[in-house]
């Protein structure tokens, strides 16, 4: 049986810490593009501060822009300068969230916008970055989350309204009924769980035959 010397060692050896490394610069990359994502979003509310471009609200909780007639929605200026900006096309997701989050920051804050200095450039841009970081809004998830969290809780209030309007025994019966649909989800949600082990537990126990 002839012996098998791995001649090419050194060079798998320098591959394998380079993945390392790369794995490492990986997370940061992550990190980075994170806080330019952010920026971008940051910039854009700063530029709709400086121009004084203001959304109307609406009674449902959303923003429009009657009151700047050709700017706002996907094919209004609004939106094709953020498209531009980001060189891509009207209808990409990143152009719509943009555009879509960062009208309702500029509508949920106005009240504190309007006060900025807007011939300022570089005071609104300062201003804007503090109120994002007071807000906790350090990547586009946060501002997800935190724009629509302001309309969930306007759906809660509503139905928390609607329930009060019930009587005494149909309330009993909207507490028994939500009970039951809560426990219904985390059975589900811990059937799935216990899914994914024996999934997990069944491609570990395969690898480590290939392994052997």
């Amino acid at each position: 049986m002839k012996n098998f010397t791995l001649q090419n060692s050194q060079q798998i050896q320098s591959r394998e810490a380079q993945i390392t490394e790369i794995k490492g610069e990986s997370k940061t990359l992550g990190q980075r593009k994170q806080v330019m994502i952010r920026e971008q979003y940051e910039l854009v509310v700063a530029d709709l501060v400086q121009q004084g471009m203001y959304p109307n609200v609406t009674g449902k909780g959303n923003s429009n822009w009657n009151n700047h007639k050709g700017f706002g929605g996907e094919s209004g200026s609004f939106g094709q300068a953020v498209a531009s900006a980001i060189k891509a096309k009207i209808e990409d997701p990143r152009v719509k969230r943009l555009r879509e989050r960062s009208t309702k920051l500029v509508a949920m804050y106005a009240t504190d916008l309007q006060k900025l200095d807007a011939s300022s450039p570089k005071a609104v841009i300062k201003a804007v970055k503090e109120l994002f970081e007071s807000k906790g809004l350090v990547n586009e998830t946060k501002i997800g989350y935190h724009v629509d969290d302001q309309s969930a809780q306007k759906k809660i209030d509503a139905l928390v309204r609607k329930v009060m309007k019930l009587s005494e025994t149909d309330r009993k019966k909207f507490k028994t009924d939500l009970e039951t649909a809560i426990n219904t989800e985390a059975q589900a949600k811990e059937e799935k769980k216990l899914n994914h082990a024996k999934i997990d537990a069944g491609e570990k126990a395969a690898q480590e035959m290939l392994d052997a």
